[in-house]
Parts: C-alpha cells; structure tokens; sequence
C-alpha cells in the first residue's frame, strides 16, 4: 500500500507554485518589436517596388521609430546582464521583460534581493542627465529628471506606476517587502563632478547614476524563503513578455 501511495504522489501533476520559474529574457519584448517593424518595412518596401526593392532598403535608414527599439533593446540587454552578473555575485534573483496584465506594456527588470525589491527600468538615451530644481529658497525642493534639453519627468511617472502594480500584487498575497523604483540610463552622459554627490532621487524614484551594484547589494533582514516566495509570485502573475 505505501509504495502505491508513493507512485501515486510522484505522479501528480504539478502545483502553479512547483512550476520552474522562467526569468524572462532581457530586451526580448523590445528586439522582436523592432525585427517586426523590420520585415514590416521590408515588404512594403519590396511589394511597391519589386525590382528596386532590396537596394532602396540597402540605401536607406530604418525611420526613428523602428530605430528606437532596437537602442532600446540594446540597453535592456546591458542591463541585464549585469543584473544577472550581480545576483550572481551577491545572490540575489532577477526576472526580465514581465507583461504589465492588461497592458501591452511591459517592466524590463525585477531585482529581489534580502533588502527589498527593485523596478528597473532601462533607458537607452542620449545627452546629458541632470537633475534641475527650479524651486525658490523658501520653496518646497522639486527636483525634476531631464535628459539633454528633454524633460523626462514622464519617465518618473512610468516608473511609478510600474511600482505600484508590484506592490499592489504583494498586498494582496500578504507579502511585505519594500519596493523601490530606478532609472537605469545605459551609457549615457552625466553631469560633471556629479560622482561627488550622493544617489538622486526624484519623487520616488532612484536615478541611477553611481551604478546599480551599490544598490542591488544593499544588505537586508528578509530571509531566503522571503525572496523566493516573492520571486513565484511576481513570475506567475508578470509573466514573461518573450
């Protein structure tokens, strides 16, 4: 009777929770964006003009748009690859490229760590980061993030957002882990002597400019079993975009 009982546990099928967890690819979402934009233009291209087609596209750029995804990948893939890097190095778990539900828009990285859980979000931008606050001397501060000559408060606000959907999901599971937000820019330019003043932070939301390793590795009290619960739980409910 006990090795029928055995055989039959072994064989049940396996709970939502004892499903491996996929990580979830980085820049997935974003590349298969812009190799559809691509063959999109490719027959057009081709269909109108079947015998020149293939030197005009060899002759001309992608437009800004299907170029833009592609830059965008390029510094979701940066960054994560050094994400994984550093969970790694100071074992921690990283899931790329999760679907926002009901949203055809994504969120590029989720770090858990034993401090807490970080939103990443990496921007492939060009030009200068600054942070301006345009407040008078007996104003509240007001920092604003912009990029260039761009403000790019938006960017804040969609980051935000991406917070507030991983901390609504670990409310209603009864989760409790801090949740933070950052900006990862991908080789972009920063201020001069800006490495002399500490980690900014505009509404919320860590501007990354000191590198993410000083943040990811930040020393926590929540326990093995912590991280991974929420780990399973963000996998199941963000699942993988790519």
């Amino acid at each position: 009777m006990e090795e029928n009982l055995e055989s039959e546990v072994a064989t049940e099928p396996p709970t939502e929770s004892d499903k491996p967890v996929s990580q979830g690819t980085a820049g997935g979402s974003a590349r298969a964006e812009n190799e559809r934009r691509v063959k999109q233009r490719e027959e057009r291209v081709t269909k109108r003009f079947p015998r020149a087609g293939k030197y005009i596209l060899a002759l001309t750029d992608e437009p800004q748009s299907t170029r833009a995804w592609e830059a965008g990948a390029e510094g979701e893939v940066a960054i994560g690859k050094l994400l994984d890097s550093l969970a790694i190095k100071y074992g921690f778990r990283v899931l790329h490229d999760r679907l926002i539900p009901k949203s055809r828009a994504n969120i590029d990285h989720i770090a858990i760590t034993r401090f807490g859980i970080f939103v990443i979000d990496a921007k492939n931008y060009q030009g200068v980061v600054r942070i301006k606050d345009k407040s008078g001397f007996f104003e509240k501060s007001a920092p604003e993030l912009w990029v260039g000559r761009r403000n790019c408060m938006k960017l804040v606000e969609g980051m935000n957002k991406q917070t507030s959907i991983v901390k609504e999901i670990l409310n209603r599971n009864s989760i409790e882990m801090p949740v933070q937000g950052i900006l990862a820019f991908y080789a972009a330019d920063w201020e001069t002597f800006k490495f002399l003043r500490k980690q900014e932070e505009v509404d919320g939301v860590l501007i990354n400019s000191k590198g993410i390793e000083s943040i990811v590795s930040r020393e926590g009290t929540f326990s093995a079993a912590d991280v991974d619960a929420a780990v399973k739980l963000l996998a199941i409910t963000l699942v993988s975009a790519a």
